[in-house]
């Protein structure tokens, strides 16, 4: 666990908020996946504070819709507070590690937001001649999408070099990426890729990515 004097409560809480939000834009649009994400603290970037605040807004005006909706709609609330209370657990609020986020976390916290597509999508005032058509055709698009996205992303996946590699392209400033990488070089003997990789991201001090 990380302490809190590297990793602050209102970093913690920051990064919560934004990764409440990354999360449901990854889910609709799910390019740039990596195996992981540093922290903001560990990047050059920074966290923006409009981040935190643009979340924050996002996240409240969502909690504001579904509570007001929750006699009409209760499925919205249900879905709305499943993702939210699973997450909490996996958002950094307790720190381990360096990572800002993991696409793995929302395998269950997702099934809520699922529950409140699955039954507010049909809700809607759609033209009753062609709400089965419609649904029907935008189901298939769905899979289709996913599908094609899941395959290209799969493919990412075929040894350590193709991961790590991918990560470093996505996602800027991506130590643990880079080590990991560098780790790989070295296992399989490819001492050579090594010395460039350790020059290309650690300068004089190559041993940062000394495997363990």
């Amino acid at each position: 666990m990380s302490s809190t004097d590297v990793l602050t409560l209102p970093l913690r809480a920051g990064n919560a908020l934004v990764s409440y939000v990354l999360y449901l834009v990854k889910m609709v649009w799910p390019v740039r996946l990596a195996v992981t994400y540093p922290h903001p603290v560990l990047t050059s970037a920074g966290l923006p504070a409009w981040q935190v605040v643009a979340s924050g807004l996002l996240v409240t005006g969502i909690t504001a819709v579904v509570l007001w909706q929750w006699k009409r709609r209760p499925y919205l609330l249900v879905g709305w507070f499943w993702y939210l209370v699973t997450l909490i657990p996996v958002v950094g609020l307790v720190q381990v590690g360096f990572q800002a986020m993991a696409d793995r976390y929302t395998y269950v916290p997702l099934i809520g937001v699922f529950v409140a597509v699955a039954w507010g999508v049909p809700s809607l005032p759609w033209p009753q001649s062609l709400r089965r058509q419609i649904l029907g055709t935008a189901a298939v698009l769905a899979v289709a999408a996913s599908a094609s996205v899941a395959r290209r992303q799969v493919e990412h996946w075929r040894d350590s070099f193709t991961l790590f590699e991918h990560a470093i392209a996505v996602v800027e400033d991506n130590g643990l990426a880079w080590r990991n990488l560098g780790a790989a070089y070295f296992e399989a003997k490819m001492y050579a890729r090594r010395s460039l990789h350790c020059r290309r991201r650690c300068g004089s001090s190559p041993m940062t990515l000394a495997p363990g």
